[in-house]
Formats: structure tokens, C-alpha cells, sequence
């Protein structure tokens, strides 16, 4: 259902941003939810690692990204004396996922003004060397110099959602592992 800006009292304002099919943005809705979820289950289990009630682990862990929220995880187990279950899967998972995620929710989503067709402009990181020829730059190219804009449909996002969803389920895996890991302690090393 399109949104009416007359009904938010905003009977002048006309955006500039492109229509985005509702398959785009169904897409983008479930990446972003499911994402948020992730950040929220390794949260839960980072203050299950450290020994914190989850409200105080909001308080003390704040919010780092992902990624480091997973070496959190490993290295408060370790100071507990407990063996980290495995991670580098569930690693390479959250770094595609949190990578292709930002993307999704922090780019310029573009309509080719001639074709209408949907583009993705991407504001940040480099364009990788073998591209540079085109740009007459050598090195590294900053795309906030130039930028990069791709083509996007709903198909490419159903593969960042797949890589999203695989993310939390091992995320999910993971709490229940360590939540199995610091039960096992006896009661002394438990907090």
C-alpha cells in the first residue's frame, strides 16, 4: 500500500526517491528484521558468556557490531575457563550478512532515469583494483569519490536473505551452546 503524504499533513512534499517494487521492500523488511534479531540473540548470549542478567549486559556490552560481538562471546567463555564451540562458520555467515545488510539499508536506491530500471548506489569502501581502469584512477578508488551503482532486483536480495537467515539460526545454535556450556559449571565459577 503506497504511503499517502497528504494523510501525514504533508500535502506539498513529493519524494525523490524511487518506487520500490513490493518485492524489494518485502526483502528488504525481512533482512533488516532478521538482522535486528541476530544483534539481539548474540546480545543475549554474549551476557550468558560473561555471566550478566541480559539488561546489564545491555548496559555494560553496548552495541558492537556483530562480528565483534561473536569474539566477545569467545573471549568471555575463555576467561571463564570455558572451551569456545566452534564460531568460524557462523563468523564468515555474520560478515556477509552484516556486509550485505548495510548495504541494503544504507545505500541510494536509484532509478535508472532512463530505463526506470532499479539500481543500488553504494557510498563507501573501495572499488576493487581490477575495475579501476575505467575510472582512469590508480590505486585504490574510494567509492565515495566514485561511486558504484548496480542494478538490483528482488532475486538478488533473496541470496542476502538466505545468508541472513543461515546467520541466525547459527546464532540461535550458538546461545543454546553456551547457555549448555556455563549450566555445566559448578556453582562457584557460575557468575
Amino acid at each position: 500500500m503506497p504511503l499517502n503524504p497528504a494523510a501525514l499533513g504533508l500535502r506539498h512534499w513529493r519524494s525523490r526517491a524511487p518506487n520500490l517494487p513490493d518485492d524489494v521492500l518485502r526483502l528488504l523488511g525481512l533482512v533488516i528484521v532478521h538482522w535486528s534479531q541476530i544483534e539481539f540473540d548474540l546480545q543475549q548470549t554474549l551476557g550468558v558468556a560473561a555471566g550478566v542478567p541480559y539488561p546489564m549486559a545491555q548496559l555494560t556490552f553496548r552495541d558492537p557490531r556483530a562480528t565483534d560481538r561473536l569474539l566477545l562471546i569467545r573471549q568471555a567463555l575463555e576467561l571463564r575457563g570455558i572451551k569456545p564451540p566452534q564460531t568460524k562458520r557462523l563468523m564468515e555467515k555474520l560478515e556477509i550478512s552484516q556486509r550485505d545488510r548495510n548495504i541494503l539499508a544504507h545505500s541510494v536506491w536509484l532509478n535508472h532515469p532512463k530505463t526506470g530500471q532499479l539500481h543500488i548506489r553504494i557510498g563507501w569502501g573501495n572499488w576493487p583494483k581490477d575495475r579501476n581502469s575505467h575510472l582512469g584512477m590508480i590505486g585504490k578508488t574510494p567509492r565515495r569519490v566514485v561511486h558504484q551503482a548496480q542494478t538490483f532486483t528482488a532475486f538478488d536480495g533473496y541470496d542476502v536473505l538466505k545468508t541472513v537467515m543461515v546467520a541466525g539460526l547459527l546464532a540461535v545454535r550458538l546461545h543454546h551452546q553456551v547457555t549448555r556450556l556455563v549450566e555445566s559449571l559448578p556453582k562457584s565459577h557460575s557468575r
